[in-house]
Parts: structure tokens; sequence; C-alpha cells
């Protein structure tokens, strides 16, 4: 798992009316850019009892609940009290019911059989009434209580933040039995579509006991097991299978699930699923996403909650121009080829007005969009059809050919265009570009109205090409440009809608190397010396020098290594699972 930033006074505490508990977890998460997963690892309860939480379908957490979660959300200490304040002090739907006592019972040692108990509410249930749901939820824990007792087991209580109700049986046949019993009474009692689905788990392994509680890998390992089920589905661990495949009690059978990876485990596991009557044979495990998915759900909810920028780089474009600048100008073999050098010796021998002439000519062509200019192109129209409309992206970019405003335009989305001025009297500041062509100098940026909220904003900080007038084409390109490189803070400089979003979100780099030093400049002018206060990231097609890693980091950019056509695979691909309530499948 990435890390994350440890910087807790970023988050400000809330009044206790101002939000729900599952909002304000939710809020917290997205801007510490943790998956559901990844929060529930770091505060050590269940995805779905994050997830449960999130919705609202359990209202009530324990107090250790809070607290874990505060911790993994490295919020401060006052906005620990308020987010705690949040909560009614009473159970709520989610919970299947008061855990017992530490003490209250006997507890087995020894080798014992697990099996964990969670709750699971369909979205469409959680419409109902919640008095309707929690009936639903105590009935069934009032079931899974008589069935363990009358199968030998004994109902304990889960040390520290996990939701649900756990039981530990001194045989594996017991533990199946009480399984086939708790799914069967549950079956008769409900034979239609049910409100609220039990998920079981059962592994069977060396009971650790401290202080009248069980820990260790045998019960994190039960646990982790009835998560991975659905609802409805019991799920059995290879260990407790080979104990019980030749004597399964009547009514049930195993079938074979494959092999799953649990957290902390080198080697997959493979799991069963304990079949009774009525059961279906089909259903499958619960979708497990790669890591690289998990990044792309946390992209997705920034772009939906408009906390996304993505900063694109030259791609290739860098190096063409600077190719045919040293073929046009006589440049030294031997020297070095990065275009600020080249552009800087065509500048000096030459003149800025064949410079700019040359590259005019250079970038004047039509472009086929590649699958990135595509996709951003695209992105506000998959995202209305997933049901988030006026979702439009910013967009930062240091490219001077404007293959991303032919991409936009082939897909008839609208934009506003922003581009530097780097030459003339108003060197320093912007123009704006309306979709209808019309430029309009930003003298006076905090007081800039003319900025849409409705359309995506691209904005050009190393100026850009005009093809439709040459004698307004700008470019920072040479040393001496970067030198003099827009003086003072970007943001004094922009409209304060952008500069707004840009000190108020994520950055998604594409496309570039950070050693390069005019990349550095423009980071220099964004944030100064300062970390990144969102969670960035860099894509990379290729593993990172450990310089360049080095120098991401110390701005708080996780790397992700990934060619940018898988990496934009992906993210279709997990936008194509985006239901309209913000959460993709899996």
């Amino acid at each position: 798992m990435s890390s994350h930033r440890s910087d807790a006074q970023n988050f400000e505490p809330v009044t206790a009316d101002s939000r729900s508990f599952g909002a304000k977890i939710r809020e917290y998460r997205v801007a510490a850019a943790f998956t559901q997963e990844e929060l529930a690892e770091l505060a050590g309860i269940s995805t779905r009892s994050v997830s449960d939480l999130e919705r609202g379908l359990y209202q009530a957490p324990h107090r250790d609940t809070v607290a874990r979660l505060a911790i993994a959300l490295r919020l401060s200490a006052e906005a620990a009290e308020q987010l705690e304040a949040l909560v009614p002090r009473q159970r709520g739907p989610g919970a299947l019911a008061q855990q017992p006592t530490a003490g209250a019972v006997s507890l087995p040692t020894g080798i014992v059989t697990f099996l964990a108990a969670s709750s699971y509410v369909s979205e469409h249930s959680a419409q109902a009434l919640l008095g309707q749901v929690q009936l639903a939820l105590d009935e069934q824990a009032r079931v899974v209580e008589r069935c363990v007792a009358r199968n030998g087991g004994t109902l304990v209580p889960i040390q520290g933040a996990v939701e649900g109700l756990l039981a530990v049986f001194r045989t594996a046949s017991d533990a199946v039995s009480a399984a086939i019993d708790i799914q069967h009474v549950l079956s008769e009692a409900s034979p239609s579509e049910p409100m609220v689905k039990l998920r079981l788990g059962l592994h069977t392994g060396e009971a650790d006991v401290r202080d009248g509680n069980y820990y260790g890998s045998a019960l994190t390992r039960c646990l982790r097991l009835g998560s991975l089920a659905l609802g409805g589905q019991t799920l059995v661990s290879e260990a407790t299978t080979q104990l019980v495949a030749h004597a399964l009690p009547q009514g049930g059978s195993l079938q074979d699930v494959g092999e799953h990876h649990f957290g902390g485990v080198l080697r997959p596991e493979r799991v069963y699923q304990l079949l009774t009557p009525g059961t279906s044979s089909d259903t499958p495990l619960a979708q497990r996403l790669t890591p690289l998915a998990r990044h792309c759900d946390i992209v997705i909810h920034a772009a939906i909650d408009q906390r996304l920028v993505f900063f694109l780089g030259q791609d290739t474009i860098d190096d063409e121009l600077a190719h045919g600048l040293a073929t046009s100008f006589g440049y030294p073999a031997g020297a070095p080829h990065e275009l600020a050098r080249v552009a800087q010796y065509v500048s000096t021998m030459a003149g800025p007005g064949p410079l700019y002439e040359r590259l005019h000519s250079l970038l004047d062509r039509n472009y086929q969009p590649n699958c990135l200019l595509a996709f951003l192109a695209g992105l506000p129209r998959m995202l209305a059809d997933s049901g988030f409309a006026e979702r439009y992206p910013l967009i930062v970019t240091t490219r001077y050919d404007d293959s991303l405003e032919q991409a936009f335009e082939a897909a008839g989305e609208p934009f506003d265009l922003v581009t530097y001025i780097a030459d003339g009297e108003q060197r320093g500041q912007f123009v704006h570009r309306t979709p209808d062509g019309r430029p309009r100098v930003i003298d006076r940026p905090n007081k800039y109205p003319r900025l849409s909220e409705n359309q995506t904003i691209i904005l050009k900080v190393h100026g850009a090409i005009d093809r439709a007038n040459p004698e307004q084409d700008s470019f920072a390109v040479t040393e001496d440009d970067f030198l003099d490189y827009m003086p003072g803070d970007l943001s004094s400089l922009i409209p304060v809608m952008v500069a707004a979003r840009l000190r108020k979100s994520h950055f998604l780099f594409l496309g570039y190397d950070v050693r390069e030093w005019n990349l550095r400049v423009i980071l220099r002018r964004l944030w100064g010396e300062q970390r990144l206060r969102y969670k960035s990231w860099a894509i990379h097609s290729a593993s990172p020098e450990a310089l360049e890693r080095e120098l991401w980091r110390t701005r708080d950019v996780d790397v992700i290594g990934v060619a940018i056509d898988e990496y934009v695979a992906e993210l279709e691909a997990r936008l194509a699972t985006l239901r309209p309530g913000g959460q993709p499948d899996g």
C-alpha cells in the first residue's frame, strides 16, 4: 500500500449537527486518498464495515471503532472528538447484535473452529425504513445465537473494531453444522428475497487467547474469509474443509471456488463454498481489486468530487521539437539535445523571430488523438453517463501543441483555454480563449468572471501555438524564458476559480520526468518548497531512477509504474463499473 501523508492538522473538525458520521468519514477518507479497503486495513476493521458506515447502514459504531478510524485518518484530537460527537449512542442498522462482554463466557482453547457472521444490507433495502432493517438484523442475530448454542458453540466477543458476531467451536463438524442450521433457518423464515443477508466464514486453527479475548492469525483468517463472502454465502477455509470433507453433516456439500490471496499470506489459499438446500452453486466470490484498480477508484472519486487536476506532460513532443530545431539551425552534434538548451541556442544565434517561426511550422499540424487525450476529452461524457453530470476536469499542461484541444473538438466537448503569455508587453500574464475563439487578457485574476463551471478548463502554463494567428504564438521554451518565468506566485496570475481548485486537489502527473528542471520551475511557482496537501501521483511507464523517485517523494507524490495506455485502459474499466451511487463495483 502506498505511503500517505501524516500531517493530521490538515483535517479541520466540524460541528456535530453539520454532517452525518458516514458522510464525514467518506469526506476524510477521500481527502486522505484511501480506498475503503485501505482505510479498513489501517483501522483494523472490515471493508464491509467501512462501506456500511459511509452509506449510513450502520449508524452507531463502537467508540473503539471511531477511535481506530480517527487514528487511521490521522485526525487531530479535536477533529476526532467531534467525529465521535456525530455518533448517536445506540446500536443502529448494520450491527447484528451487542457483542458479549469478555469474561462472560469460558473460551475454548487449543485447536478450534471460528465462525464469523456479518450482515449484508442491499442498496435496495437501504431505502427501506431503518426500523425495518434493524428488526431484520435483530432477528438474524437471534437466529445465529440459537443455532450456535444448539450445535455446541459459544458466542464470543471480537476484540477491536470488527462488526458482526463471532462464534467458536471445539470441532469443525459442529461449526459446519451450525452454519448449515443458520442458513436453513434464515431461508425458511424469508423464502423470498430477504432484506438482509448473512455472510459466514469458517476457519480452523490454534486459539490464541489473551486477557479473555481471541487474537492471532486463525481469527484474522476467519474474519477475512467472512468479508470475502457475498450475502447469503458461507465460505470455508481449506483447513476446515480437510477436517469435514468426508463427514459432512446432512444437507451440506462443499464446492471448490478457487484460490484467494489473504493479506499477510504469501501463497494463495484454496477457498470452498458450503452449499445447503436452496443455495446457488454459481455464486462468485466477492471481487478483490488489484492495487492499480484501487488506485484508479481513488482517482475516479476525486474526479467526481472535482478534487482532481490532470497535469499533462509533453510525451514525445519535446524530443521532436528539439530535433527539428537542431536540424534547421546547425546545432552542434555533440551538445545536449534538451529542448530548452537547443531553443536557447537558436534564439541566441538566430533570434527569437526565427525560433518562433520554426516552432510554429513544426507544431502546425493535425493530430490523431492517442488513448490518453481521447480519454480526457471523453471523461465528462463518461461521468455523465454514470449519473454524474456537470463534472468537468481541470487540465494543466506544459504542451505547446494543440493536440489536446483537437481531441476535445473531435469529441464535441467545449472547453475554456487559458494560456501563458511568454513574450511582449503582457508577458507573465494569461490570456483566456472562449470556445468561440475570442481572446481576453486576464489582467485582474481575482475578479475575472468569464470562466464557465460547466465545461473543461485547459491551463497551458508554458504558452502554446495559435494556429489561426501566428502573431499570437507564445512559447516559454528557452533557458532564459525559464530563468525569468512567471514572476511571483502562479495563483496570483490565474482566475481565482482555477487557483482555488489547484490549492484543494489531488494531482495526477502524466508524461513527466521530474528531473527536467523546467518542470521543477513550474512546481516551484505552484507550491514553493511545500509538499502537496492532497495525495498525488505520477504515472511512469518504466521504473524511475532513484533520483527521480526521491524528487517525487519530496513533493509527497507516489510513483505508479505502469504504461500510459495500460493505465488509461484500467481507468476506463473502473469507470465502466461505476454506479450512480458513486461506488465502483468490487
